[in-house]
């Protein structure tokens, strides 16, 4: 927020009224020398600067006090968003230790099924296709072991961060 000039600028103060005086007092009667006198205040914030929270007090009582409930209930807002974004990556992360269990039990059931079934057929007289079927068992059980870690490893969760979920000035 700027401010172009202070509270109590409604006169220019005393040093610069001398200075105007001297100044039309040594220029010639036609000369058109002009000056131009700029102030700037500046306040960064989530909230109006002080000055500006008067102001809004003159014209509107009670305007101050709106302005930081207002703040308040936006910082209220965005701690309950943090907080249903940490409680949903729980919620996945459970989930997918959920899953990833009920994979490997599954991947376990195949595979004890697979050498079952390549030793049976070893018994009963052919040990090609019994060794053939508990290769590709083995050799596919490995397999998706291995890709499984690979996706786990490339599909982590990025930290989380608060500006994430603030825009982005950072201000209400």
């Amino acid at each position: 927020m700027s401010e172009l000039l202070p509270e109590n600028s409604e006169e220019p103060d005393e040093e610069v009224r001398a200075k105007a005086e001297e100044n039309r007092e040594t220029q010639p009667e036609n000369s058109s020398l002009q000056r131009q006198i700029s102030a700037s205040v500046q306040f960064t914030g989530p909230l109006p600067s002080p000055i500006s929270l008067e102001h809004y007090n003159r014209i509107l009582p009670g305007a101050a006090n709106r302005v930081f409930s207002m703040a308040e209930r936006e910082q209220e807002h965005r701690h309950k968003m943090q907080e249903k974004l940490v409680d949903a990556q729980i919620l996945d992360a459970q989930q997918e230790r959920i899953e990833r269990k009920r994979g490997q039990d599954y991947g376990l059931t195949i595979g004890i099924l697979t050498i079952c079934a390549s030793c049976a057929t070893t018994l009963l007289g052919q040990p090609w296709v019994g060794g053939a079927l508990g290769s590709a068992g083995i050799i596919g059980l490995v397999s998706v072991f291995v890709y499984g870690r690979r996706e786990q490893q490339s599909n982590q969760y990025p930290q989380l961060k608060s500006s994430d979920i603030e825009d982005e000035s950072g201000s209400i």
